[in-house]
């Protein structure tokens, strides 16, 4: 599972929990009078404690980058952590999120999410040699990806890094392979409008007729899905 720990775990048993710690105050309270004053005040006091608590626990859920920046502080080594903390740092401090996407591959090398944001970023850098490693990195893990439960649309995940090599190697001006590449990232699953999208960017400025053709494959999909 990829969670072993979260707040909302414990919604029910905390209803079990309450119902026991009102049960003990009433079992005390009806000792006397001193009794019953000593465990409703001990009940107070533990009710505003819990406030407390949880308006100071509010915070680290006021919005995504608190939730999952208290998240990696708490357990630095969960990829799952690393992850969404990286891809929130992705538009504001890419040092940051390249150290916390390769933190989360170092965690678990099959957290499969990871490595698609992680080329993505080092291909828009320019940094291809890097980028086809990363993505063939993805893609030796993707082999055994039915053994993780956590793993899900695989195709998609196999199309994503495909298309990712094609643009690395469009970069690289090696426009053969990396127009095949795409090709291959679409078929392998035709619902991938990023694929699509690469691909006719790629097309822009050299042959604006198959730019063309590749949007409209994208206008045909959308109303397929949407009408």
């Amino acid at each position: 599972h990829h969670e072993l720990l979260a707040d909302h775990y414990l919604y029910l048993p905390m209803l079990s929990f309450g119902l026991f710690v009102a049960l003990v105050a009433e079992r005390f309270a009806a000792r006397g009078k001193e009794a019953r004053q000593l465990a409703y005040g001990a009940a107070g006091l533990l009710v505003l404690l819990f406030s407390l608590m949880t308006v100071a626990r509010n915070r680290d859920w006021k919005d995504d980058f608190a939730v999952w920046k208290a998240n990696y502080e708490a357990v630095p080594s969960s990829p799952r952590a690393a992850y969404n903390l990286g891809n929130l740092y992705l538009d504001k401090d890419a040092k940051k999120a390249e150290a916390l996407l390769k933190e989360a591959l170092a965690s678990d090398p099959h957290y499969m999410l990871t490595y698609v944001p992680l080329a993505q970023m080092l291909v828009s850098q320019n940094r291809t040699r890097e980028a086809k490693d990363v993505i063939q990195r993805g893609l030796d893990a993707l082999g055994d990806a039915s053994e993780f439960s956590f793993v899900q649309q695989p195709d998609w995940l196999r199309s994503m890094l495909v298309m990712l090599q094609g643009g690395a190697q469009w970069q690289e001006n090696n426009r053969a392979e990396g127009e095949r590449l795409l090709r291959e990232a679409i078929s392998l699953y035709p619902a991938n409008i990023d694929a699509y999208g690469v691909l006719a960017n790629c097309y822009h400025s050299v042959d604006r007729a198959k730019e063309q053709e590749v949007l409209m494959n994208i206008a045909d999909m959308l109303i397929d899905l949407y009408i």
